[in-house]
């Protein structure tokens, strides 16, 4: 008697951690990971933050050391400058990313949506046609909504794509040219 409450406690245990293992499994399939252009813009604000912070520190101390109107506190303020600018640009960068991201989750779910429409035309052209004819209107007008939805399909799946190929587009530029704050400052150290 034990023993059946003990497996029956065990199967239910099991069956638990399975539907909560495949609960997970789809809300994480539901969020978009944060890898790739977000992962390395955040990665990338974050170095330019710390750039700036070092810039600023270098200025104050250049500033008690040599003046204001020295030249190197002069080019301390420029490159202060310029990691400000690089740190504008990946903000929006970021934010960029981010909207394309949410447009792109945005049309997935639309053609999801339009793909289910048109199993439904599918389904009640079919229907229709049994109960009315193949030539009655009420098919006719299935059939018309039915390449309404087709196309509306196509034309968001072009979309799509046209939206895949700018971002692979833009990647490969930023890859081949270096980012202006991770440029050199100053003279390179010797080395012997």
């Amino acid at each position: 008697m034990k023993s059946k409450h003990t497996v029956r406690l065990l199967c239910l245990g099991l069956f638990s951690l399975f539907v909560f293992g495949a609960c997970v499994d789809a809300s994480a399939q539901g969020k978009p990971e944060q890898t790739g252009d977000l992962k390395e813009d955040q990665n990338g604000i974050a170095r330019i933050q710390k750039d700036i912070a070092r810039d600023q520190e270098k200025l104050n101390r250049d500033l008690s050391k040599f003046g204001a109107n020295s030249s190197q506190v002069a080019k301390d303020k420029t490159d202060l400058q310029r990691d400000q600018a690089a740190l504008t640009k990946a903000q929006k960068d970021l934010i960029e990313d981010k909207t394309e991201r949410a447009q792109l989750a945005a049309d997935k779910q639309q053609e999801k949506t339009l793909q289910n429409k048109i199993r439904l035309d599918h389904q009640k052209l079919a229907a229709d046609r049994k109960q009315f004819g193949a030539n009655s209107a009420q098919v006719k007008a299935d059939q018309a909504q039915l390449q309404s939805d087709e196309q509306s399909l196509r034309s968001l799946k072009g979309q799509v794509r046209s939206i895949k190929h700018e971002e692979a587009r833009e990647e490969a530029k930023e890859k081949d040219r270096r980012p202006v704050h991770m440029e050199p400052k100053g003279p390179r150290p010797r080395h012997h």
